[in-house]
C-alpha cells in the first residue's frame, strides 16, 4: 500500500512516520514545505508546499497513493485569527484541492480536523455533536469537513484534540 503523508515535520506527522515502521508492506511518501526532520532510511521524503497546487498535482499523480493522510495545517489558532487570508489558503483551499486531487485518482483521503470546530463550552465532544466553531481555525477545519461530506467519495475525518 502506498501512503502520502502531508505535514510530516509536524508533531502528528512525525508520530505517523514513526508508527509506519511497524508495517513493512507500506510505501510512504512524506512531504513538508521545509527540509525533512525524518531520520528513517525507509521513508521517502520530498518537499511540497500544499499551497502550490501544480506541485501537489504532480506529486499525487506521479506517486499514485492508495491513501493520503493530510496532516499539514497552520494550526496556531491566534496566528490564524490575525492572518485569515494565509490560513484560509493553507487550511481550507489547499485541503480542498488535495482532497479533490486524491478523489480523482481513487485514493482514500484522511483529513486531520480539530475539536476547534466546536465552541469549547463543554468539552468531551463526539461525532454526533453539532459543530459551532468559535475561531477562524475552527471555521476553516469545519468548512473542509463539509466539503468532504458533500463532494468526496472515499474519506475519513479525524478530529484531534490537544495534539
Amino acid at each position: 500500500m502506498k501512503i502520502l503523508i502531508t505535514g510530516s515535520n509536524g508533531l502528528l506527522g512525525q508520530k505517523l512516520i514513526a508508527e509506519s515502521n511497524n508495517y513493512k508492506n507500506l510505501e510512504i511518501l512524506a512531504t513538508s514545505r521545509n527540509d525533512s526532520f525524518i531520520q528513517n532510511d525507509n521513508i521517502r521524503f520530498i518537499r511540497m508546499d500544499i499551497t502550490d497546487f501544480e506541485r501537489v498535482d504532480k506529486v499525487v499523480t506521479d506517486f499514485k497513493p492508495d491513501a493520503v493522510i493530510h496532516a499539514a495545517a497552520l494550526s496556531q489558532v491566534d496566528y490564524c485569527e490575525l492572518n485569515r487570508k494565509e490560513s484560509t489558503r493553507v487550511n481550507y483551499e489547499a485541503s480542498v484541492h488535495l482532497a479533490h486531487r486524491s478523489d480523482r485518482i481513487g485514493a482514500h483521503f484522511v483529513f486531520l480536523s480539530s475539536d476547534f470546530i466546536f465552541s469549547g463550552e463543554r468539552g468531551h465532544y463526539d461525532e454526533n455533536d453539532i459543530p459551532l466553531p468559535g475561531c477562524e481555525y475552527g471555521h476553516q477545519k469545519f468548512n473542509v469537513e463539509k466539503f468532504l461530506i458533500s463532494y468526496i467519495r472515499d474519506y475519513a475525518i479525524v478530529r484531534t484534540s490537544l495534539v
